[in-house]
């Protein structure tokens, strides 16, 4: 599938987010079919989208409004 199927937005070639890759337990590494034990951070030549294991980015923390802020 293509990139711009999903979102025009670049996403992390990483191996966290590939096909082939399952996170161990700890978060600390990377399981792949194809290239073995590899870091969440690395990329290899196999490597493939899974849309499914994107992270989305944190939700932007709006400031609290007071009812003086809607008087006249």
């Amino acid at each position: 599938m293509k990139q711009k199927l999903f979102n025009k937005k670049k996403y992390s070639q990483r191996c966290d987010s590939c096909y082939y890759g399952r996170l161990t337990a700890d978060s600390q590494s990377v399981l792949c079919v194809k290239s073995g034990i590899m870091k969440p951070e690395h990329k290899c030549k196999s490597y493939r989208y899974d849309p499914l294991k994107r992270r989305p980015e944190k939700p932007v923390n709006l400031q609290k409004f007071s009812a003086e802020d809607f008087q006249l």
